[in-house]
């Protein structure tokens, strides 16, 4: 990473458990706010854009992988893929993995 290059951060979860990717981003704002880090999710997605393509880029390119674990993230098809993909990332490219579990099981 080039300095005064933002650190890429894609983060992986269920729509079940958005409530916690949006306090996991206000903590993150002075990261963002002093240009550390650039935060993405699919829901940047612009409407009309080949959504999985996009998703599959910024994975790809992302320097921290965050994983929100729940239950929904563990049946979600979806997010199996995402985890799948970032471990494979880490141990191809040493990107960050960080897995973080968002919510007790109920």
């Amino acid at each position: 990473m080039k300095q005064n290059e933002k650190l890429k951060l894609f983060i992986s979860y269920s729509h079940l458990d958005e409530e916690h990717i949006k306090e996991f981003i206000k903590h993150i704002t002075p990261l963002k706010n002093n240009s550390l880090i650039e935060d993405w999710y699919d829901r940047k997605i612009i409407p009309g854009q080949d959504f999985q393509n996009d998703i599959d880029n910024k994975l790809e390119n992302a320097d921290i992988i965050c994983l929100f674990i729940s239950a929904s993230f563990l049946s979600s098809p979806a997010c199996i893929e995402e985890k799948r993909k970032a471990l494979e990332l880490k141990k191809k490219k040493g990107i960050a993995v960080v897995p973080i579990i968002c919510r007790e099981s109920l």
